[in-house]
């Protein structure tokens, strides 16, 4: 509304001044042509010649105003109005990513409101905070894609003005990032003599959200739930997979019951051989994974990596399966492999095809004799077996101390078992 008010004072001068508090002043000339401006909101009559007068604009929608003389006798009040620029750190964000935006105003401004635009909408989702410059976006619920989601910043200073700005946030149909840095987390991480209960929880960091499970190890093997619980007597190694529609990414954790280590099959110390340290990952048969020396304690120098696990019932044997070991962290060294039924066995091994050297370690076998004759060594039935490994080519270490040489290693049974 407009509130008109005169003062009687001396003026000598003429000038037109812009106050935040919304007083324009004016002189006895420029009063005289508004005169029947103020008549009509005042009733009185008009100031002298050697008086000067002014009135206060006030607008609920604004709190900063410029005055300015238009030279036609009168004047214009206009509300200031701020410019404001948004950032998105996700300019076109993916299924299960979410985005953070940030607002920056020229002059800067002291105050900032988020909102949706349309407050009853029950699909997008709203502001992680509704103040202050910076705030993150979460993805629409449902898993909702290919969807527009339209957010307000409004911003203001007692100065500057005020400004509104719309930021449209629309997710793709692309699909989603593969999962990536997963974890498993364990509680409690270590067990007294003779075990007890643990909750393995899985969780990943990065990429996109994963829509399934598949947990190896102990209780957990065959589990589909992000958090399992169970009971174990001896030290255990679980590992989990985590998947969506576009790949996958897997992290194994050991749970070290106190006097013992390997899973259910009693500890394994490789001393006698000159080994350090001996670090064990064990496998299970029904439904194998991938191990990770870093999860078993750390593959570096003078350590031995015992991979160990027990074969089945069943037979096949003119199917292969496989066990791959490849260096994940650290530089890509060679090492010595052997595949054998005893644990720290670097000279004997299985019949044939045992002996593996390389950056990588490939070793194919079935389960019962096969036709293959010489080429595969042929494993037995519920008998366990060990992929002994050594950071070392020809007697010579190929990790250097204080190195780490990490592996992981890939069991893959048989087809049809």
């Amino acid at each position: 509304m407009l509130l008109i008010s005169h003062t009687a004072s001396p003026g000598i001068c003429a000038r037109e001044a812009f106050f935040p508090t919304g007083v324009l002043q004016m002189t006895p000339s420029k009063s005289r042509a508004i005169g029947a401006l103020l008549a009509l909101f005042t009733g009185f009559g008009m100031p002298i010649p050697a008086q000067s007068a002014s009135f206060n604009y006030t607008d609920g929608n604004c709190n900063a105003f410029s005055f300015a003389d238009n030279g036609n006798g009168s004047f214009s009040v206009t509300c200031n109005t701020l410019v404001c620029a948004v950032t998105l750190s996700k300019p076109n964000p993916l299924p299960g990513q979410w985005v953070d935006v940030d607002v920056s105003c020229n002059p800067p401004a002291t105050t900032y409101t988020w909102s949706k635009l349309n407050a009853g909408d029950a699909t997008c989702a709203q502001p992680l905070t509704t103040t202050g410059s910076h705030t993150v976006i979460p993805e629409p619920r449902n898993n909702a894609v290919a969807l527009g989601c339209i957010y307000k910043v409004t911003v203001s200073d007692p100065v500057n003005g005020n400004g509104t700005k719309l930021v449209p946030i629309s997710w793709t149909n692309a699909p989603p990032v593969a999962p990536s840095n997963c974890s498993i987390t364990p509680s409690p991480a270590s067990l007294p003599a003779g075990g007890g209960s643990v909750t393995l929880s899985a969780s990943c960091s990065s990429g996109g959200v994963p829509t399934s499970w598949a947990w190896t190890g102990g209780f957990a093997a065959g589990n589909t739930a992000a958090q399992v619980s169970g009971s174990i007597t001896q030290t255990t190694t679980f590992g989990v997979t985590a998947s969506n529609a576009t790949g996958s990414a897997s992290a194994s954790s050991t749970v070290n019951v106190a006097g013992s280590t390997g899973g259910g099959g009693g500890s394994i110390s490789c001393a006698a051989q000159g080994f350090a340290k001996t670090i064990t990952i064990d496998m299970n048969w029904a439904n194998p994974g991938r191990g990770l020396s870093s999860s078993a304690g750390g593959f570096g120098y003078g350590t031995a990596l015992v991979t160990r696990f027990t074969t089945g019932a069943n037979s096949s044997p003119d199917n292969y399966g496989r066990l791959v070991s490849a260096e994940y962290q650290g530089q890509n060294t060679p090492r010595t492999a052997m595949l054998s039924d005893t644990p720290c066995d670097f000279t004997n091994g299985v019949a044939v095809g045992g002996l593996q050297l390389g950056p990588t370690v490939t070793v194919l076998f079935t389960v019962g004799a096969n036709s293959s004759g010489n080429y595969y060594p042929a494993l037995q039935p519920n008998t366990t077996y060990y992929l002994n490994e050594k950071n070392e080519a020809f007697g010579t270490s190929t990790c250097a101390q204080g190195d780490s040489c990490n592996v992981f290693v890939d069991l893959i049974k048989p087809s049809g078992m």
